[in-house]
């Protein structure tokens, strides 16, 4: 795991290595050396700009590994967690965070980032998902995705059409051990796939109950 933030407290670092997480702080030079990171930890300041998630976000979609993405914002409040998720966060903590709880997010996303992953080649609706490597096809595009986005395409795909609800493809692209992420994270991810492939109309909207691919074609 990576830390990244001036603020992170020397209890939390003591904390998170007697939970047998070893923390580093990141630097640009790190970024370059291509570690092999699972967990990255943003700590955060209220009202960081979204920039700084959407950067860490961006190039985390572009990595042959799969690494996960947390935001921490201990004086944060709704605004900074729907920013957070808008921007790519896989998770994010705002407000007062102790040690066992941050260590369990981490603990749970990681169980979620090594879990097998879609078969390649899993197809529906003109869209051909690579889940090792993050990468959805869409005709003759080939775009990358954030290891959320790849759960919650997984479970759409998965679907072949079938409406889902926001608690199901929360539940299943995320995990049980989701805590306290919300439904509205469902919808920014949905809002972020839609941008990417160039086709909001792929993912169709079912007023009231949920989301759903378009027929395949």
């Amino acid at each position: 795991m990576i830390c990244h933030g001036e603020q992170l407290p020397p209890s939390f670092i003591d904390g998170l290595e007697r939970e047998v997480i070893e923390p580093l702080p990141i630097t640009s030079m790190s970024l370059d050396k291509g570690l092999d990171l699972q967990i990255l930890l943003l700590w955060l300041s209220p009202g960081t700009p979204p920039r700084v998630l959407q950067s860490m976000a961006s190039w985390i979609a572009n990595q042959d590994r799969r690494i996960g993405l947390i935001g921490c914002c201990p004086n944060g409040d709704v605004e900074d967690t729907i920013a957070a998720f808008e921007a790519g966060a896989d998770d994010f903590v705002a407000g007062r965070c102790g040690v066992r709880e941050l260590s369990s997010r981490i603990h749970a996303l990681r169980q979620r980032l090594v879990k097998p992953s879609a078969p390649a080649g899993l197809s529906y609706s003109g869209l051909s998902l690579d889940a090792p490597s993050h990468e959805v096809t869409r005709g003759e595009q080939t775009i990358q995705l954030s290891s959320t986005e790849v759960e919650v395409l997984r479970v759409l795909l998965n679907a072949e059409g079938r409406t889902l609800s926001r608690h199901t493809i929360l539940d299943r692209a995320w995990g049980e051990h989701h805590f306290d992420i919300g439904e509205r994270a469902v919808d920014n991810v949905i809002l972020r796939l839609r941008r990417k492939l160039g086709a909001p109309h792929i993912i169709e909207t079912v007023r009231g109950v949920g989301f759903r691919l378009a027929r395949d074609r």
